[in-house]
């Protein structure tokens, strides 16, 4: 098996337990019949937070073991911030606050849960890599 077939087998068996909580969850909303509620639930915003951040502290600590161009670090750090944890954190709190909700909301959650376990996958793969084989360069340099 490959590195990064490997990377990508860790990245998944970490995102699982990530998801265990959202499982439980989606269970419980069916065997008690709540399924039309599933998607409305704040815990979506929960793991998205969580999986945004661990994005960043993977990432960061793999390119601390090999020199990459600070300016691409820099961008990948700000776009990060703000198009996936500071709205999965507004989100979060909007639910809280708010009683009553459009459907706006939600499919805003479910895209920002879709994103963060896109996100988290391919540059949790990558940070893998690059920390195993710190002297190996990217294919694309």
């Amino acid at each position: 098996m490959n590195k990064e077939t490997e990377s990508k087998l860790a990245v998944v068996s970490e995102i699982f337990f990530v998801l265990l909580p959202i499982i439980v969850i989606v269970l419980l909303h069916i065997l008690y019949d709540l399924s039309d509620s599933i998607f409305k639930s704040y815990e979506w915003s929960f793991v998205s937070i969580v999986l945004f951040g661990q994005t960043l502290v993977k990432f960061a600590s793999s390119i601390s073991r090999k020199y990459v161009r600070w300016q691409m670090v820099s961008l990948f750090f700000s776009t990060l911030i703000v198009f996936g944890l500071i709205p999965s954190i507004m989100i979060l709190i909007l639910l809280f606050l708010e009683k009553e909700h459009t459907s706006l909301i939600y499919i805003i959650q479910m895209a920002l849960f879709t994103f963060s376990i896109i996100i988290y996958f391919y540059f949790g793969t990558v940070s893998l890599i690059f920390f195993e084989n710190p002297d190996e360069k990217l294919k694309n340099e």
